[in-house]
């Protein structure tokens, strides 16, 4: 990846700011997935009324918990369109036509 098809972003996520190297078509996404962190973190230290590493890690064990439970939720969807390829396959070789 080189300089021109990169852009630099800032990420301001509870006191932390840091700069990051992105590609640049994919900025959107990198600010929507910041600004969903920083959302995770606001609201742990709202409801936990908690702040540093122990909010940190209370957001990170919150959003690691939504990822394994959308992969769930894939991997489960994956299996049921098995299925369902399996069920098609098996009523066109039944068919007459098949």
């Amino acid at each position: 990846m080189s300089d021109a098809e990169t852009v630099s972003l800032e990420i301001a996520l509870g006191d932390h700011r840091f700069r990051i190297r992105i590609p640049a078509q994919e900025r959107a996404r990198y600010e929507t997935i910041a600004r969903y962190v920083a959302e995770a973190f606001d609201e742990v230290r709202r409801q936990a009324r908690t702040h540093g590493d122990r909010a940190w890690a209370m957001t990170a064990f919150q959003l690691a918990t939504e990822l394994f439970e959308a992969q769930r939720r894939l991997d489960q969807g994956e299996r049921q369109a098995e299925r369902i390829r399996h069920l098609i396959d098996r009523i066109e070789r039944a068919s007459p036509t098949g």
